[in-house]
């Protein structure tokens, strides 16, 4: 018994042990991905304040707002998602397959820490690159206005277009699904109106007029045992006068 009790003792030690070594390897990985972004946002919100010293910001027009936000929009997930940019990501970012099982997307390598998965996480994400995207187009329409609006006035036209493609394809899954749903009914109510054209012929006067049970027996002969089931229990929803659930006789 002390033995048995001092090898329990070792394996709940040794679990512990592995728990807190885990614990620890974790702590240090966030602590150094948490460094990571701390030096980001440095970065960031010293180049907005070296911007803003050395170049006062203009007030931004309505127009080159929305083309501004189109163009990130489109940018942002060029950075994240196409594959024209996988070599420029591949280092930090892998593509896997997305957690619902259609299509793929991006994230940070496995087993990336500190730096690299810092990287990773903020170029997979649309909305974390798109700070920067955002940021670097402002700054490019003061320092470069001619080559930055150029570039803004392509990526927002194909921006929009993306967004009306999006709408499209939900639209048009939407009426795909519709009509396979709306053949599926019709279909069924085909074999209803099937089935009770060949059982009404076989049902006995007496279930017609009395509801007598009606057996698998009395379905048309040449059946298999399910569908001589099948054919029994339509036999019975037409001797009681009703039709089957979900039937829609026209």
């Amino acid at each position: 018994m002390a033995e048995r009790t001092t090898a329990i003792e070792r394996v709940g030690g040794a679990c512990l042990e592995s728990e807190d070594t885990e614990m620890a390897f974790d702590l240090r990985t966030n602590t150094k991905c948490g460094y990571t972004y701390t030096l980001l946002t440095g970065l960031f919100n010293l180049a907005l304040a070296l911007f803003c010293w050395n170049k006062r910001p203009e007030q931004m027009a309505w127009k080159d707002w929305v083309l501004l936000v189109l163009a990130t929009f489109r940018m942002s997930r060029l950075v994240a998602y196409d594959k024209i940019m996988q070599p420029y990501r591949a280092p930090v970012v892998e593509t896997v397959l997305h957690d619902s099982g259609a299509g793929e997307t991006t994230q940070a390598k496995t087993g990336a820490t500190g730096i690299k998965q810092a990287l990773g996480e903020m170029i997979s994400c649309p909305i974390c690159n798109g700070a920067w995207i955002a940021a670097g187009l402002v700054y490019g329409m003061s320092l470069a206005p001619r080559y930055t609006r150029t570039l803004i006035t392509i990526m927002s036209a194909v921006g929009a277009v993306e967004i009306l493609q999006g709408a499209f394809e939900a639209l048009q899954w939407n009426g795909e699904l519709a009509r396979h749903r709306a053949g599926a009914r019709m279909r069924l109510n085909r074999q209803y109106r099937q089935a009770d054209a060949q059982i009404a012929p076989a049902v006995p006067a007496a279930d017609v007029v009395g509801h007598a049970p009606v057996r698998a027996a009395d379905a048309p002969r040449g059946l298999s045992a399910a569908q001589a089931d099948g054919q029994a229990a339509h036999m019975r929803w037409f001797a009681a006068d009703c039709a089957p659930p979900g039937a829609n006789h026209d």
